[in-house]
């Protein structure tokens, strides 16, 4: 439980800084980042996207699934790689390492997919998407996005519980949008249990902790968001000397860093949860924790809620 609370803040954290790299190019849904509506379209979006792959899987396409899996990460690990890369200076190197790098993850995915080459293709994953998310939604939209995707994780977890469906497709295919953490040395992901249905009907206790690449990055976009869009220009009605310090710290990092620790709040409950054996939905606790730490770290810094439309 420790080792993946540190992923998921180390991977946000990864996240704030990677996006001081990326360009207004890097934004999903382009310039307008204060729109409510970029909420709206990024949730149709994972409907869509989810009930392609329960389609898919119906129709016996699990290898179809896995190929595309397979070229988003790679595609991922390129976005993520190609501005730390340019850092050099060497054009060519920033073209062809990232290439080379993303050519080897789908690889290793593909012929040897245990635990720890899963989870480091998530790590990168997780950090680029923080990233482009982050700074793709102004906080008003992030908050949007996180209280839908909540309400969204419970009704899939424990009304359709088609979410459970979707993980046991995600386990059996050793598809790369989940964290694997043995509780024992000697673990192997590479040796097939039995699916997520069947372990929780028999009772039997897991021999890992998993978490999907979304209850980190969801979480983690709000965290970036606050990070680049609560820096108040000079002059500002209201703010006329910018950004604020907190104890000395700028205004916006102070505000990322009490959001992050609110989902670290967020997480140390559903570990408490996860305990009792039965599947989870992380999204309403971790989105509730980071929520309720924005919140509150914006009226601490900055004494008013409003800043937030910026």
């Amino acid at each position: 439980m420790v080792a993946l609370g540190a992923i998921f803040a180390l991977s946000i954290m990864a996240g704030m800084a990677l996006s001081e790299l990326y360009g207004p190019e890097y934004q999903a849904f382009g310039p307008d980042t204060g729109n409510p509506t970029n909420a709206l379209e990024y949730i149709v979006l994972i409907l869509g996207f989810t009930a392609g792959i329960l389609l898919a899987v119906k129709m016996g396409g699990q290898r179809m699934i896995k190929f595309v899996f397979l070229g988003i990460t790679g595609l991922t690990v390129w976005f993520v790689l190609v501005p730390v890369v340019a850092l050099s200076g060497s054009a060519p190197l920033a073209l062809l390492l990232p290439l080379a790098v993303g050519a080897v993850f789908v690889a290793a995915l593909y012929y040897y997919p245990e635990w720890w080459v899963i989870d480091s293709a998530g790590v990168l994953m997780s950090v680029g998407l923080t990233a482009i998310l982050g700074i793709s939604f102004g906080p008003i939209p992030a908050l949007l996005l996180l209280v839908a995707l909540a309400v969204y994780d419970a009704i899939a977890v424990y009304k359709t519980k088609h979410m459970i469906d979707l993980a046991d497709t995600v386990m059996s295919e050793s598809l790369p949008i989940m964290f694997v953490i043995p509780k024992h040395s000697g673990y192997s992901f590479l040796k097939k249990e039995k699916t997520l249905k069947e372990q929780i009907a028999s009772g039997e206790e897991r021999d890992a902790l998993f978490m999907g690449l979304g209850d980190v990055i969801i979480p983690g976009a709000l965290v970036v968001s606050a990070y680049k869009f609560l820096r108040i220009p000079e002059g500002a009605e209201g703010f006329p000397g910018g950004t604020p310090d907190f104890f000395g710290v700028p205004g916006n990092v102070a505000v990322a860093i009490i959001t992050l620790a609110g989902g670290l709040i967020g997480y140390a409950l559903l570990m408490r949860a996860v305990l009792r054996g039965n599947p989870q939905a992380g999204l309403p606790l971790l989105n509730g924790g980071t929520v309720a730490a924005f919140l509150l770290a914006v009226f601490a810094v900055f004494g008013t809620l409003a800043v937030i439309s910026f």
